[in-house]
Parts: C-alpha cells; structure tokens; sequence
C-alpha cells in the first residue's frame, strides 16, 4: 500500500471532508450524515469518494446496520475530530482576544496531584498574565487522557498508570511525591512523638481507591511492617473533602507532603510521626503528541515545569538537613 502523501493531505483534502467524517459517525447513513451538515448526498458521495482516492484506503464499509468505518476510518475520524476541535478553539480564542484576553486555556487534573506546582504556576500566570482565561477541569485519568487526545484539554497533570499506554501523549516527568499521615489536631494518636505501623493500622483510614498505585505501595508498605493493611473505612481522592472529613472525626488519611506540611501551619490538621518515605508518587504532565500550544500554555507549561524543579531543590535540601551525611 502506497503512503498517503502528506503534501498532497495538506493541499487537497478539505474541511467539508472532516465534517462529513465526523457526522458519518454518528450517523452511519451518507444521505443522514450528508443533511446534518447540509450538503447534498450526491456531493457527499463524492468527497467521501476522493478522500479514499487521496489515502489510496476504504474508510467506510455499506451493511445492514449502515456504513461502518474500517480501522482507517476510524483513525481519520479521531484525526477529524481534532482538527475540527482546534478550529473551534482558534475561532473561541479570536473572539476572547477580540473581548481583551490573552486566550484560554484548559487544564486536566487529578483528584489531589502536586496542587502547590499548578497553584505557583497558576500564581505566576496570573501575575504575568492577567487576560488569560484559565479553565480547570479534575477527573480520572481516563476522562482527561481522552480528552486531551480529542484536543479538548491543553495540559494534564496527574499519575499515570503503569499499564496505560502512552501513544499520542507527550509525558514531561514532574515530581515525585512523598506522602504523610495526618489526621485532626485533637486525634489521640496526634500527642505521641512516635508511630509504629502496628499503632495505626487498625484506626479508621480515608484511603485512595485499591486500584490507585499509592494505595497499592502503601499496603504493600504496611504488610512489609506489620503483616496486614490498613482496612479504608471510606474511599476517596478528593483532597478537600478528605480534609473536611478528618477535621469532623477520628479517621487518618495519607496526604501529599507539601500539602500536608501547609494545612499543618494553618491549623486544619496535624501530621502524625510515622514515617511513609517508602511511598513515591510520580507526577508528570501530558501533552497531545504534536499539538501546538497557544502563546498563554506555552508559558504554563514552563512555569510547571520550573515550579516542579525548585520543588525537587527544595526537598533535596530539606532531605540534607533532616538526615545529614
């Protein structure tokens, strides 16, 4: 099979080909998909039949349940999708510069990952540039991963499975992130000046979901210690929910360090003196694989990147202080 050239793409194919594409999708009928964006079947036909020409591919197949795409119909219909997706974020980012903004941008994150790198960041955005519109969407890793490959998303950060594949994504490694045990300032573990894992582990825990590798490294941590895992009298990865729960009763819960240390010096919580370093987190930030970032993103990804870097100084030096060599 011949390679479709890509000049030949980029000076023949045309944009009513993309919307065909993304309305047979939906509606697996030419004369349907043809109506929803107002084109005529017969012409319809026609750019379907010279968009297979220009590939040299099928990307439809007729049955009783109407037009099918092939495997390569479906990847000219992801590929559709996006462009038609960045068209429409072109025309909303002219009409926000015309209205006084700098543009928008969309960033994906996870429940309770590095929230002081994206809080500097956004901190630096704003100072720097103050028209920017900034949405922030949280979910799973699934939901952003697919949103950001539909180009629907800028940036994401969080953790990313180990058996998830990485195709299309560009994965930029932030930080690795440490955790404490922290529970209300008035629990009754909180007076003692040392934990043992036995101590705690039969109090009532706030934990990450099983499949959550930070759950898994910290039973694993804890069968190593004592023989058995804490059992999660409630499940969650929603940082200020947790909070809110703890401070209302005796629960524990595991949270980022950094973040952990700053609700400490308000008040809200207390660290507890069991030592979790056996527990790492990497945290990275995904970009579409070839997406190219407006001016205000650009300039988020590097302060995201800079603000993960003095993070990482940071903790290295505290690491000295507290354990000289």
């Amino acid at each position: 099979m011949n390679m479709p050239d890509p000049v030949a793409l980029r000076s023949r194919i045309k944009l009513r080909q993309l919307l065909l594409l993304e309305a047979l999708e939906g509606e697996r009928s030419l004369h349907k998909a043809a109506r929803r964006i107002a084109m005529t079947q017969p012409n319809a036909t026609r750019l379907l039949n010279e968009l297979e020409d220009l590939l040299g591919v099928t990307l439809f197949e007729r049955s009783a349940s109407g037009m099918i795409a092939t495997p390569y119909g479906g990847a000219m219909i992801h590929h559709a999708k996006v462009l038609l997706a960045d068209l429409d974020r072109a025309a909303q980012d002219i009409a926000l510069m015309s209205r006084g903004s700098s543009g928008h941008v969309r960033i994906g994150t996870m429940p309770s990952t590095a929230p002081h790198i994206l809080a500097k960041a956004l901190g630096r955005s704003a100072e720097n540039e103050p028209a920017l519109r900034i949405s922030l969407i949280e979910g799973s890793y699934d939901m952003l991963a697919e949103r950001l490959l539909r180009g629907e998303l800028d940036i994401v950060i969080g953790r990313t499975p180990a058996d998830i594949s990485m195709q299309g994504l560009r994965v930029i490694s932030l930080v690795q992130e440490v955790y404490a045990l922290v529970s209300k300032p008035q629990h009754p573990q909180a007076a003692r000046p040392a934990l043992r894992f036995e101590d705690v582990v039969d109090e009532g825990w706030i934990l990450p979901p099983p499949q959550v590798p930070v759950r898994q490294n910290l039973d694993a941590l804890f069968r190593s210690a004592c023989g058995r895992a804490p059992p999660a009298m409630m499940e969650s990865q929603s940082l200020f929910v947790n909070l809110l729960v703890i401070r209302n009763s005796q629960l524990l819960c595991m949270m980022p360090m950094r973040t952990a240390t700053s609700f400490e010096g308000s008040g809200l919580l207390k660290r507890l003196p069991l030592d979790l370093r056996g527990i790492s987190d990497p945290v990275v930030m995904l970009l579409r694989d070839g997406a190219v970032l407006g001016q205000g993103a650009q300039h988020l990804v590097e302060w995201l990147v800079l603000e993960a870097q003095i993070q990482m100084n940071t903790a290295g030096i505290s690491a000295q202080t507290a354990h000289p060599s």
